[in-house]
């Protein structure tokens, strides 16, 4: 709709007034205008107000733009910084001792793992991979430096902390798997439910679910004798995430397998971080899974490199 610029008077509205210009104005208005027609001086005032109104949008424009730009900026670097750190270590140490011969295993260490990955430690034995696995897992504790896992300090934690840090936020899986003999596989992955005080029939629920997930729901009766080492280590993997952990240390996990259960194993690690949202911290001596992570380090001589 237009908007009425002046009023007569009489209080009737008028868009143009009558007051005329020189030729030379009128020459100069086509000009700037591309007007055909004769304009006056208030034609003019108005036709520079227009203008005027015209760059002023054209600016807001531009500003907003630029206000956008900022503000997508903004939201971005939100995202990136509100990925959460699952490991951060820095200037760790850890030395072992017989009678007054000092054993340096890990020299000053610092790294630092995002969420949501998998990462893979390749080395040679005796380059300190076990020790580094035992101090996350917070079986072992450094000796100077700070280790954090999801913002908590390690070393600052208390034994009852770290008892509960071991039994609800970390999993682990082991090279010889660690199951009971005389369990049946069922019974084995709910072991940890029932340490934690879950009923029965909650823990044998979720135990079921967690081998059904590793493709062994039809084993579940099954005894670790009566099972090959794929499944005995498909059964050490569904114990790790039954109790729905936020990280799985694995030491070794294909180390006494054959390649196509090598291979399905790394399928279901896979899978933890992909579908359950699990970071998977696994240690190998292989060198085809040890570039097989997103995040891929090499361990020799107690530091660590990134490949």
């Amino acid at each position: 709709m237009w908007k009425k610029f002046s009023s007569s008077p009489g209080g009737s509205s008028k868009f143009f007034s009558q007051e005329k210009i020189s030729p030379a104005s009128v020459n100069s208005a086509k000009e700037v205008q591309g007007c055909d027609f004769p304009m006056t001086k208030t034609d003019m005032s108005r036709m520079k107000i227009i203008r005027a109104t015209n760059q002023l949008y054209l600016n807001l424009d531009i500003l907003d733009c630029l206000a956008y730009g900022k503000l997508f900026l903004m939201i971005t670097e939100k995202k990136e910084s509100s990925k959460k750190t699952v490991i951060k270590l820095e200037h760790v140490n850890k030395s072992f001792y017989q009678d007054e011969i000092v054993f340096p295993i890990l020299n000053d260490i610092s790294f630092e793992i995002p969420e949501k990955k998998l990462i893979t430690l390749m080395g040679p034995s005796g380059s300190g991979k076990s020790t580094l696995l035992n101090i996350l897992s917070a079986i072992e504790s450094a000796d100077s430096g700070k280790v954090e896992v999801f913002g908590n300090q390690l070393s600052q934690s208390t034994e009852e902390e770290l008892t509960i840090y071991r039994r609800k936020t970390i999993g682990i899986v082991f090279q010889f798997f660690h199951l009971f003999p005389y369990l049946s596989a069922i019974d084995n992955v709910a072991l940890p439910l029932y340490l934690s005080g879950i009923s029965k029939s909650i823990a044998t629920a979720k135990a079921k679910e967690a081998l059904s997930l590793v493709d062994l729901g039809h084993r579940k009766e099954f005894t670790p004798k009566e099972m090959s080492g794929g499944e005995k280590q498909r059964v050490s993997i569904a114990r790790a995430i039954v109790h729905q952990p936020k990280l799985i240390f694995a030491d070794e996990p294909t180390g006494n397998l054959d390649s196509n259960s090598s291979e399905m194993i790394m399928k279901l690690f896979a899978s933890c971080v992909k579908d359950l949202g699990i970071s998977v911290f696994l240690v190998t001596h292989n060198e085809q899974i040890g570039l097989s992570g997103d995040i891929n380090l090499h361990m020799l001589d107690g530091k660590i490199k990134t490949k």
